[in-house]
């Protein structure tokens, strides 16, 4: 069995907004995940290269740190495979290419939850299992991650900051883990795709 940890080059997460549905945030240092009902609901996309990947997956562990949050209290944060490509720099709430639109407004996903964690508590990271079997299929074809509270009708705003690729610090960037069949341990936490 060989384990890797894969984390994204610079600018390949990004979040979407309601509030703001033709902005696009690939620039940003966070993905934000808001679950309050109505014109205030973000959702976080991500995902990774899974190219050096050269066996079956047997499992897949997403590692977020979260930065900060608005208010106190916990959520749950459930992570979906994305069904449509997107491009980084084109993504938002109703395109998800900057000029073509989702199916549905704020993203084409599935409804299989791929990962769920309670989200209460900044400055620290958390753990999201992932469905082993949809992992490996990402090794063919990859619409990467989205990020969403489990209920969307929360209040008061519940923003939370997951530290995104984009951030200065390596060591926070998002890690997917990964262990497979096969092969020997790697760990490309410092390469820059």
């Amino acid at each position: 069995m060989t384990t890797i940890t894969l984390q994204p080059a610079s600018g390949t997460d990004t979040f979407i907004s309601s509030s703001a549905p033709t902005q696009n945030y690939n620039l940003s240092e966070s993905k934000r995940v808001q679950p309050f009902g109505g014109t205030f609901i973000k959702r976080g996309l991500l995902a990774f290269d899974m190219s050096s990947i050269t066996g079956s997956v047997i499992a897949g562990t997403l590692s977020l740190y979260l930065g900060s949050l608005v208010t106190a209290g916990t959520f749950t944060v459930n992570v979906h495979e994305v069904s449509r490509s997107w491009t980084l720099t084109g993504a938002n709430w109703t395109q998800y290419d900057g000029a073509n639109n989702w199916s549905s407004a704020g993203a084409d996903y599935g409804t299989l939850v791929l990962g769920s964690a309670s989200v209460g508590t900044a400055d620290r990271w958390y753990d999201f299992t992932l469905n082993a079997s949809v992992v490996e299929g990402w090794r063919t074809t990859n619409n990467g991650m989205i990020l969403k509270g489990s209920a969307e009708n929360l209040d008061p705003i519940n923003d939370r900051y997951f530290i995104a690729s984009n951030h200065g610090s390596t060591d926070l960037k998002p890690k997917l883990t990964i262990e497979y069949a096969g092969g020997q341990t790697l760990d490309l936490t410092s390469k820059i795709w």
